[in-house]
């Protein structure tokens, strides 16, 4: 519940990278609960507010730098690929995490 508010607050006032980081570290919980559905969603949201966060930064040593410190929430979103049994998208995380 405390994490579906911090969610909300921080679409609220339009906090990309907060907004990132919760719905990555709530995707984390979803999945070590077992809730891979959930998790998935979190993930996937988190990945793509990093890829247009990270796609708004000119320089290739700050888009790695920025990349390095959310690694894992790519990471956490293979592992729910894999849960789920989704090929479809792992290649594109892969390539995105190792091509920064």
């Amino acid at each position: 519940a405390e994490l579906a508010g911090a969610v909300a607050a921080a679409r609220r006032l339009d906090l990309a990278p907060l907004l990132a980081d919760i719905l990555a570290a709530r995707g984390r919980l979803r999945f070590r609960y077992g809730a891979y559905g959930p998790a998935l969603d979190d993930l996937r949201q988190a990945v793509a507010h990093i890829e247009r966060l990270r796609g708004s930064l000119q320089a290739d040593r700050l888009r790695a730098a920025f990349l390095g410190r959310r690694a894992s929430a790519y990471a956490a979103l293979v592992d729910a690929l894999l849960a789920q049994h989704h090929q479809v998208g792992l290649d594109d995380v892969a390539i995105r995490l190792l091509c920064p």
